[in-house]
This record gives C-alpha cells, sequence and structure tokens, in this order.
C-alpha cells in the first residue's frame, strides 16, 4: 500500500471551483473508463478539526487618527467629533494535511484515509486609541465594545470548526479517486477539500460580517455614547 501526505492552503473559492472542474473533465476524459475497475465502496476518512484560541492582544501604541486606515472603515463614535477610538484586526486560517492511500489489490484506486483541520484566527489585535486615558468612561466602553467584536471571532472560529468538519464528513471526500499516480490523487483531493473549506468560510465570515457590522451600525455607537457623559467623548479631542 502506498501512501502520501499532503498539505493543503487556502486559495480563492473561484479558483478552486475551476480547478475542480478542470479536473473533473480530465478524470472522465482519461479516467473514465479505469472507474470501473476501482471499489465502489470505500471507509470514511477519520476527520480531524481543532480550534487555537489565545484570545486577543490589546495595543495602545495608535491614535485616534490612525486607526481608521488600519481597517479601511471609520465606525467612528460621532460625539467624539467623528474620531475612530477601536478597531477588532482578525483574520481566519485554516491549516490542514491530509493522508492518501493506494486501495490494495485496486491499484490506480486511492481514497482519503485522514484528514487533520486546525483554525484559529490568532492574533486577535484589539486597538484603542492612546489619547483615552485608562481612567477614564470612553475607555471602558470603547474596551467592552471591542470585547464584544473579539467575542464574535471567538464564536466565528468555533463555529466554522463545525462547519468544517460537516463538510469534510461529506460524500465529497468519502470516495474513491482514480488517477494515474499518488501525487496526482493527492492534487484531486486536495482540491476538493480546498472547496469544502472555502465553501465553510465563506458562510462563517458573512455571518461575522453581518453581526460585526450590527454592532457597529450608527444606534448602536450612540447606545455606546450615551453610557458615558457627552463632555468624556469630547476631552481628549480637543
Amino acid at each position: 500500500m502506498k501512501s502520501i501526505a499532503g498539505g493543503l492552503r487556502d486559495c480563492d473559492d473561484s479558483a478552486m471551483r475551476q480547478l475542480l472542474a478542470s479536473l473533473s473533465a480530465l478524470l472522465a476524459i482519461a479516467c473514465g473508463p479505469a472507474l470501473a475497475d476501482c471499489p465502489t465502496v470505500v471507509g470514511a476518512p477519520d476527520i480531524s478539526v481543532t480550534t487555537e484560541w489565545t484570545g486577543a492582544q490589546l495595543i495602545r501604541e495608535l491614535d485616534a487618527a490612525e486607526l481608521p486606515a488600519r481597517r479601511g472603515t471609520t465606525g467612528a463614535f460621532p460625539g467624539a467629533r467623528q474620531r475612530q477610538l477601536g478597531l477588532t484586526s482578525w483574520q481566519v486560517a485554516v491549516r490542514s494535511r491530509f493522508l492518501v492511500s493506494e486501495i490494495a489489490g485496486s491499484p490506480g484506486c486511492f481514497a482519503l484515509k485522514k484528514v487533520e483541520a486546525v483554525v484559529d484566527a490568532n492574533p486577535v489585535k484589539v486597538f484603542v486609541a492612546r489619547e483615552l486615558k485608562d481612567s477614564s468612561c470612553p475607555y471602558r466602553v470603547t474596551v467592552r465594545h471591542e470585547q464584544r467584536h473579539v467575542e464574535i471571532v471567538r464564536q466565528s472560529v468555533a463555529a466554522l470548526a463545525i462547519d468544517l468538519r460537516r463538510g469534510l464528513d461529506g460524500p465529497a471526500l468519502a470516495r474513491v479517486m482514480p488517477a494515474p499516480d499518488v501525487d496526482i490523487a493527492v492534487q484531486r483531493f486536495s482540491a476538493a477539500i480546498n472547496l469544502v473549506t472555502g465553501d465553510a468560510r465563506r458562510r462563517i465570515e458573512e455571518q461575522a460580517a453581518r453581526r460585526n457590522g450590527e454592532l457597529d451600525s450608527p444606534g448602536s455607537y450612540r447606545a455606546e455614547e450615551a453610557k458615558c457623559p457627552r463632555g468624556d467623548w469630547i476631552d481628549p479631542f480637543r
């Protein structure tokens, strides 16, 4: 039995779909007759999906005027002269590796034996404007606001792990892959895994974007400002 370990990198969804379509076409042309010689049923691969979460890092080195440029949007508190007081920076990553084996007694027929995936968003960085004094009411409100964004990130990581496992456990990967050699089989399974990973990431990131958008809405900012005296928001920027 031949075995080879393969790696997985995050890829653009559209590119992966095009690649998978091309591979399917090549498979039908070059390997169609060989498919009849392969077993029709194989055992499901062993799937392991874990998460890594180390919390958030608080960064106070930037002035308020520097924060919007890092995110591309202002999300400013109107009472603070439309200044950005804080933001949470994060990006979800999926690291994966997998094992492909040639099926005993069936040359040219390969199956996915194991997939190990790790989901994380580290490092999560919380930026709070340097002008805000640690003892001030706006500082406390801003930190709590950003902590709510951090919680959305944490929940998104957990949800992605669940969604990803569901996709990896699906029928797309529990199938026989005819191929001229193990390297080609690894490429084809890699394309299938990347497609599952990309779909799961897109769904979770869309949900997170909607929740973060609600938290950064004008109404949400007005509610946050109401937690402190109006003058407290203006004072750092006079």
